[in-house]
């Protein structure tokens, strides 16, 4: 069965609906957004391949804590067998196909789960 993607009811920024619309376009699959996996709400994920894109803003990211808790969240991550990566909006906006190629190719290398 074919699913038609239809935007998340909410996104908690414009930088997610803009990076997931960016992600449909490219003709990626459509992924979950603020998705909950080990106790982590995930901004751009796809769970039959255990893997997500974590976007980061300044604004949102701009701290010492911030930065400490972002590794240590990717370190949980990683042990759990998620990948993720993260993309600043900053490089989003200026390189936007280096980035949809990026995820591109690592969501090729990912097993998928049934």
């Amino acid at each position: 069965m074919v699913e038609t993607y239809r935007p998340a009811p909410w996104a908690r920024s414009e930088l997610e609906r803009r990076f997931v619309a960016a992600l449909i376009a490219a003709g990626l699959p459509p992924p979950a957004t603020g998705w909950n996996e080990i106790g982590f709400e995930l901004d751009v994920y796809w769970p039959e391949a255990a893997f997500g894109v974590e976007l980061d803003s300044w604004a949102t990211h701009g701290t010492r804590g911030a930065f400490e808790r972002d590794r240590e969240r990717d370190e949980k991550l990683a042990l759990a067998r998620i990948a993720t990566i993260r993309v600043t909006e900053a490089r989003f906006r200026h390189r936007p196909e280096e980035v949809l190629d990026t995820v591109a190719t690592l969501l090729g290398r990912r097993p998928r789960n049934p």
